[in-house]
């Protein structure tokens, strides 16, 4: 359907977002070869297991995808869908997370769930007849979970549907309807209500397993819903699955197709910009009542993973999004940020890390997907400080939350490890690993443990790119039978010039042509390390415990720009020629956890050379 022009004398693309720049990502690497941003935390708060489910959120659902994040009273909330295996499985469900301001204290809970639909016979707008016998379920899918109503309230959605085929998306005539419920101050949850049943799709009232929000006794609840549906901007987001012959649905759907996934943020003038997936973009000058046409931005490469906009604590704005045109392979998860909400560069890495896929199941894509923040509204009279909050799933099955430091930026001049500050590092943490702040004898230290099978931890800081970097270490190095302690200097590309490793064997060893063992260490003892790399000549120089040695770098590379320490080397597994579709599930001790591989690392001082 043609969208209603704005009555505007602008230029007809001046406020289409546009990528500037010409960095993008080489998806051959999980981190793209893309530069990673400052001051990332990302943790891992759901990791699927099916073996051991009290090891992860408490259930044995293997899928997990489509989170929304939100902050409330003092703890971040995420909301994410569940399945047994599949996406569009029946049985599923959606579960809430909630934890603290450094990540910790998870809990969990089912907010929305199974749905088993009732022994009924329907006949949709389509003229098709839906017959169910009564062992039916129907599953969860939504792109958005949360609103915040005017005097404080926040109202938790999901939307019910059913497939025929796992192929088919619960939307439209298959769609039962969205539900809603208030979650309280305390974290408590309230009683479930259809606030819009698919009634094109022959729901009727008497046919829904919840009342109607209106009949909800709490009037306060029931303006809060009213307000919602008044709000054009978040129920433009319930396009595809309730469908857009719903009045408050201004932006329509293509004649073939539909727009997927909207977000939007506001820029100045009172325009308003709309994202959709697939590099779908619009504008609103009246705060999403009204729209102008619907253009694909070709500088924005992406497939069907979704695209996420905002504007950042410190004005600026910034947009998220995996830039590869390839679906089955969602990586690696970037941001690009201007100045004014419409031209964006300085492409940067968010999360390059892909670990192998555990479980198999129907479009389960590999890669970080899905992202979104936190909505604008959400978070009036709250105060979780001016870092952009993400969430994410990891290949459909696990599910992260990334703050990333504003303003953002790629570089310090220097860098000096505090124990009690650790803001200006990136921590890559999935559940399995801790990454904490300690003190012994010795002093104030950061330990990195890690007992997960198919991935690591990672603790790394990106530097001012130089040619000749020196460093000072002090560390203690336990490493596991199969995972080392590592340490890397790379360039801005992520590719490696140093390797060095602490093998279980008690020798430390650089990687050149080979592994090359070249003294033992104590794991009881701090290991003084003196390092400086020298980009002119591809060489560097390495004392361990006052004993030096010099050696050739891992890969030619013109600068040094990342430090990392990290507790297994990185795996090229999933690659592109991987098929996610074909890959089976990995052995049941990938629910196991290892052998702990542990780091102490008491002091990180980059030394200025003259």
């Amino acid at each position: 359907m043609q969208q209603q022009n704005l009555p505007t004398k602008k230029t007809s693309d001046e406020f289409y977002p546009v990528y500037t720049d010409e960095v993008q990502p080489v998806c051959d690497f999980h981190h793209g070869m893309i530069k990673p941003v400052t001051g990332v935390h990302m943790k891992q708060i759901a990791r699927a297991n099916r073996l051991h489910p009290e090891l992860a959120d408490g259930v044995d659902a293997t899928y997990r995808h489509a989170p929304d994040i939100t902050f409330f009273h003092g703890r971040f909330y995420v909301q994410y869908i569940c399945s047994p295996v599949d996406e569009h499985e029946q049985g599923g469900f959606c579960m809430l997370a909630s934890f603290d301001r450094d990540f910790e204290n998870i809990r969990y809970m089912i907010s929305f769930p199974t749905y088993r639909i009732p022994k009924c016979r329907i006949t949709d707008y389509k003229g098709l007849v839906h017959e169910y016998e009564g062992d039916s379920y129907g599953f969860p899918h939504q792109r958005m979970s949360f609103f915040k109503s005017s005097d404080g309230r926040l109202l938790l959605l999901a939307f019910y549907g059913f497939s025929p085929e796992k192929w088919m998306t619960n939307w439209d005539n298959y769609g039962i309807g969205r539900v809603v419920r208030e979650l309280h101050p305390d974290g408590s949850l309230g009683e479930i209500f259809f606030i819009l049943p698919n009634h094109q799709a022959g729901w009727t009232k008497e046919l829904l397993n919840y009342p109607l929000y209106d009949e909800c006794r709490d009037k306060g609840f029931v303006r809060a819903c009213d307000e919602l549906l008044r709000n054009s901007l978040y129920v433009q987001q319930w396009a595809e699955e309730n469908g857009d012959r719903y009045e408050k649905i201004r932006v329509k759907h293509p004649e073939k197709g539909t727009y997927q996934a909207f977000n939007w943020y506001h820029i100045r003038d009172g325009v308003t910009v709309g994202l959709w997936k697939h590099s779908f973009a619009a504008f609103s000058t009246d705060n999403g009542e009204t729209w102008g046409e619907v253009k694909k931005i070709p500088s924005l490469v992406m497939s069907g993973q979704k695209i996420w906009g905002e504007k950042t604590g410190d004005g600026r704005f910034a947009l998220v999004y995996d830039p590869t045109p390839e679906s089955q392979h969602r990586y690696p998860l970037c941001v690009i940020t201007g100045e004014d909400g419409v031209h964006f560069g300085n492409m940067r890495l968010l999360h390059g890390e892909v670990p192998e896929k555990r479980y198999a199941g129907f479009w389960k894509d590999y890669g970080p997907q899905y992202m979104r923040g936190i909505c604008e509204g959400l978070t009036e009279g709250e105060d979780p400080g001016k870092d952009m909050y993400l969430t994410y799933s990891v290949n459909k099955e696990d599910i992260w939350v990334s703050r990333v430091r504003v303003p953002i930026r790629d570089e310090e001049d220097s860098i000096e490890l505090d124990a009690d500050d650790l803001k200006g590092w990136n921590v890559y943490e999935p559940s399995w690993s801790s990454v904490t702040a300690e003190s012994d004898h010795k002093g104030r230290y950061v330990r990195i443990t890690d007992r997960e099978p198919v991935t690591r931890a990672i603790f790394s800081h990106t530097l001012k790119q130089e040619k000749v970097k020196s460093f000072e270490i002090a560390l203690k190095a336990d490493p596991a039978e199969n995972k080392p302690v590592v340490i890397q200097l790379t360039d801005r590309r992520n590719i490696p010039a140093i390797r060095i490793l602490f093998k279980n064997d008690g020798r430390v060893y650089v990687r050149t042509v080979t592994d090359i063992g070249i003294c033992d260490y104590d794991r009881d003892e701090v290991n003084e390390i003196r390092l400086t790399a020298d980009c002119s000549t591809y060489s560097f120089s390495i004392s361990v415990n006052g004993k030096i040695s010099e050696h050739g770098f891992y890969s030619a590379v013109p600068e040094i720009s990342v430090l990392e320490f990290a507790t297994a080397l990185p795996k090229a597994a999933p690659t592109l020629s991987d098929d996610p579709e074909l890959k089976p599930d990995l052995p049941e001790e990938t629910s196991e956890m290892t052998e702990p591989c542990t780091i102490f690392l008491y002091k990180v001082k980059e030394i200025q050379n003259q």
